[in-house]
């Protein structure tokens, strides 16, 4: 009887991370209020004059800490919580792997070595008939997907990330080629309304 047991079904392996489709909407909230601004000068008469103007505001909040921390969108919490206990447990060690390895990528790599390795020091055994069950169930519950090399996997973003959504490459290439796709097509309309 073999040890290497996969998921009964082939996946599909993917060159490029298939759940771009999944990010959630990323909003900035802009408000527009007075600012007023003390102490400035006027050089002429060396007197201070508050200043008030008007216009949007926007507030970036960056997170400086040693912690290792991943992302988890609650918005799509019920992915992660539908899952047998086995592939939770395995999402355990991923997520381990994601936050120390997978910093701004889209992707991780994970051997059942790895996973072995950090799953006894969690405290559970992990066989590798469990491994490639519970691969299967996370690639069937959709946050992961299998790339070209066999140990790189691909997280869906729209669930787990480790980092910032404007450093990931492939989201980058992709928006860059929406664009285009884009644009080509209003072009592509307004010559048809030309004619």
């Amino acid at each position: 009887m073999s040890t290497n047991v996969e998921s009964s079904k082939k996946p599909v392996k993917h060159p490029e991370n298939p759940f771009y489709g999944y990010i959630p909407d990323m909003k900035m909230k802009m408000s527009s209020d007075e600012l007023t601004i003390s102490k400035i000068v006027n050089q002429d008469t060396g007197e201070i004059q508050p200043q008030t103007f008007q216009g949007n505001v926007a507030f970036e909040m960056k997170i400086d800490c040693n912690a290792r921390f991943v992302k988890i969108i609650t918005e799509n919490m019920g992915l992660i919580s539908s899952l047998p206990l086995g592939a939770r447990r395995l999402l355990d060690v991923v997520m381990i792997v994601v936050q120390m390895e997978a910093k701004d990528k889209d992707y991780f790599y994970m051997s059942y070595e790895t996973a072995k390795y950090i799953s006894e020091g969690l405290g559970f055994n992990l066989s590798q008939s469990m491994f490639y069950k519970s691969i299967g169930q996370l690639m069937d519950g959709k946050l992961i997907a299998p790339s070209l090399n066999r140990t790189r996997y691909w997280l869906n973003i729209g669930v787990i990330l480790n980092g910032d959504y404007r450093k990931l490459e492939g989201l980058k290439k992709n928006d860059a080629v929406h664009f285009c796709e884009k644009f080509n097509s209003q072009k592509r309309n307004k010559r048809i309304a030309k004619v």
